[in-house]
């Protein structure tokens, strides 16, 4: 790593902005394939498990969403087509 790490400061066709990427790039994959991990290896480990099951809980509530959207629609529409057009609740009596 500390080789590969020579080489890209070395490197002319890169901007610096892309050398710092590359760099933290290649830093953090020594640090995942170390041994023994570094505390900073560890809070990204963290992080990136937060942020899937974050992902995940959002994806989840969507489409519990939706699911419940379709649902209504469609208890909506046969409730429609069955009263042929007369809007009214089964379980009310008459006024």
């Amino acid at each position: 790593m500390e080789l590969v790490l020579a080489e890209l400061r070395g490197t002319r066709g890169l901007t610096p902005c892309r050398k710092r990427l590359v760099s933290a790039l290649v830093e953090a994959a020594a640090a995942e394939l170390n041994s023994n991990p570094t505390a900073t290896a560890l809070r990204l480990r963290r992080a990136a498990f937060w942020r899937k099951l974050r992902v995940g809980v959002l994806a989840a509530t969507v489409f519990s969403l939706v699911a419940m959207d379709l649902a209504l629609a469609a208890a909506l529409f046969a409730g429609r087509r069955g009263n042929s057009g007369h809007y009214q609740y089964d379980g009310l009596v008459p006024t």
